[in-house]
């Protein structure tokens, strides 16, 4: 049982935890203001994952309510929420597909034993008739659950409905059964390879409790009891619970909190004779990593963001448009818009998303003969907050001599061209030969400041407008992920950088 934990988890922590997301599967959490109905947009930045399907749970009059996070653009996902104003609102996460899932438990504030089933998370359904040996129809697992309290650990199982019998009846029982909710500490696991279990058991010293497996299989011997448990069959569900300090004071279970505040969980159902011949395993259940979180927000009185330090520079056909936005409820915003005299309008992407700080946001337009841009945000979808722009033609704002550099399309998807216009006198080139321009570099860093790929510079001519095609590639010409990445245009004695995004 041990072995078969380790390598299910394993499995759980190469997919979710060691993901560029960097021991953290929900980035970024974050909320809009109240829209007009009394709803909320709440995005992150989660996996991305074949089959992968992210949830959020938020509690509303009461009770859980689930709705399906829908892509927006790169990582970032977006589900909207109904939501009472005046009250605390509780979200969970949910990740999962057909073989994981990684998920925020429920928080249990009425900490009573046992507790109510639908104060727990559902974890999984659980395919119906798939025991490992026949025969053995009530240790056949039909879903979990999970939640936790200030003190406890609540763990559940479900089977279908014939009870859940320790042994096969008899003076003298042939068979003993154990039903166990299996626990690891992923960021531990490859350190100290102790697993623990929440066990339901009846036989000889294997009673009812908390327990530490210290060989390398599930036997007798390898079992080492920590503390209690309570447990309550409540219709076809078994309900087990653990004090907290039982578990994480451990001397083997690892730092507690870990970094991504999560364990890994598994239900195990087994079968062995009276004389220990044999220690079958008979089900499992889907692995699940439970992460101990949950994404509050509290009550507020809505304040309309601020637009500062707006700027635009038009550059051959594009113009760039950057500003800085700040909302003091810490709100992103709904609506983030350019909108030309021509009635075009256009996205504005953020460069970062922390927005209990001011945030930067720009993008690239391909017009440069408008009049007039409106740019417009709105954190609750009703409410906006808008800046007129004249084209002044004003030299402080367009950039007719010297280094041009730009990028187009940015956003982009696969590729990008980056154009420069250098003037020989500002940068100090030395060759005047066509071909390619080894005074000049373009290299691409990533938002970490690593370097991802230097580009060749080619010109058919002496001109020196030049321009490169970037793929969304690395050195290795593999395919690089979505995000922030800037390119740098250097030369002997010039230095020059920009921002760009790729969203696949």
């Amino acid at each position: 049982m041990k072995k078969f934990l380790i390598i299910l988890f394993i499995f759980i922590l190469k997919e979710l935890l060691f993901s560029q997301f960097d021991l953290s599967i929900w980035n970024n959490i974050r909320n809009s203001s109240y829209t007009i109905d009394n709803q909320m947009h709440v995005r992150c930045e989660t996996i991305e994952f074949p089959e992968l399907q992210t949830e959020l749970y938020y509690l509303h009059e009461g009770d859980w309510n689930s709705t399906e996070m829908q892509l927006i653009q790169g990582f970032t996902y977006e589900g909207v929420i109904d939501i009472n104003p005046e009250e605390t609102q509780y979200c969970r996460f949910k990740t999962e597909n057909d073989t994981l899932v990684a998920m925020m438990p429920a928080f249990i504030s009425e900490d009573v034993f046992p507790p109510s089933i639908s104060d727990l998370s559902y974890i999984s359904d659980d395919p119906v008739g798939d025991t490992l040996v026949a025969g053995y129809d009530f240790l056949d697992i039909m879903g979990s659950y999970f939640g936790y309290s200030e003190t406890r650990f609540y763990s559940a199982v479900k089977n279908n409905g014939e009870g859940f019998p320790l042994n096969s009846g008899g003076f003298i029982p042939e068979e003993f059964y154990v039903y166990a909710a299996g626990i690891i500490n992923p960021e531990n696991i490859l350190v100290d390879s102790t697993a623990y279990a929440l066990i339901y058991a009846n036989y000889l010293l294997l009673t009812p409790g908390l327990y530490k497996i210290v060989g390398t299989d599930l036997s007798l011997e390898s079992l080492q009891r920590i503390g209690d448990i309570e447990t309550e069959i409540i219709d076809s569900v078994l309900v087990m619970a653990c004090n907290i300090n039982d578990l994480v004071l451990d001397e083997h279970f690892g730092e507690w909190p870990s970094i991504s505040k999560s364990l890994g969980l598994d239900f195990i159902t087994n079968a062995f004779d009276l004389l220990l011949t044999y220690f079958n395993i008979i089900d499992f259940s889907i692995p699940s990593l439970q992460v101990i979180d949950q994404y509050i927000i509290e009550p507020f009185e809505n304040q309309l963001p601020e637009l500062t330090e707006i700027e635009y520079q038009i550059i051959g056909p594009i113009t760039n448009i950057n500003l800085w936005y700040y909302d003091i409820d810490g709100n992103f915003p709904i609506a983030a818009e350019v909108i030309t005299n021509s009635g075009n309008i256009y996205q504005m992407f953020p460069l970062s998303f922390d927005y209990t700080e001011p945030v930067e946001f720009f993008t690239e337009i391909p017009e440069n003969d408008w009049n007039e841009i409106t740019v417009s945000f709105s954190d609750n979808g009703f409410e906006f907050v808008e800046h007129v722009i004249q084209n002044t033609d004003a030299e402080d704002n367009i950039i007719q001599s010297g280094i041009v550099l730009s990028n187009y399309p940015n956003p982009f998807n696969p590729s990008t061209t980056i154009s420069f216009n250098i003037s020989r006198k500002d940068v100090g080139l030395r060759s005047t030969s066509p071909g390619q321009a080894k005074d000049v570099e373009i290299i691409i860093y990533n938002i970490k400041g690593e370097k991802v790929r230097e580009l060749p510079i080619v010109t058919p001519s002496p001109s020196h407008t030049l321009s490169v095609i970037w793929n969304g590639t690395d050195e290795n010409n593999k395919s690089v992920s979505s995000g922030i990445y800037f390119y740098k245009l250097k030369t002997d004695n010039f230095e020059k950088m920009r921002k760009m995004i790729l969203l696949r």
